[in-house]
């Protein structure tokens, strides 16, 4: 069985790098870390100019949720949706839909893209 990405919903109020460290934790503990692949939270980097002053920041792209890397089967469904935080996976309520490798392709380019090219840039204007 092939490993396939979803998207899980985290938890409204949670912060999504802990819940992905909680999950790497439970991962670790259940033993089916072969299961699972990587647990990424998307982000950019942004380029903010405020009072004249630059600075580069990562922003999540995609606030309250996480790509997951797994075979999905009962023992990994489970484990993910028990673990403390973490919400739905998004697709239908009886199967969670993977992701397509085209979409899967364009978040991870972004993401070593992200690391290599100049952040974007995002101003922000006072009146007057």
């Amino acid at each position: 069985m092939a490993k396939l990405w979803y998207v899980v919903r985290v938890q409204t109020g949670r912060s999504e790098s802990k819940v992905r460290d909680s999950l790497e934790r439970r991962i670790k503990t259940s033993g089916i870390e072969d299961r699972f692949g990587r647990i990424v939270i998307p982000t950019e980097k942004i380029s903010v100019i405020r009072e004249g002053k630059k600075s580069v920041r990562e922003s999540k792209k995609y606030a309250g949720y996480l790509l997951v890397e797994l075979e999905l089967d009962d023992k990994s469904y489970f484990l993910v949706r028990e673990t403390p935080g973490m919400g739905d996976f998004v697709g239908t309520d009886k199967k969670p839909i993977p992701l397509s490798p085209d979409e899967v392709q364009r978040e991870l380019a972004q993401e070593t893209q992200a690391k290599d090219e100049p952040p974007q840039i995002k101003v922000n204007f006072k009146q007057g």
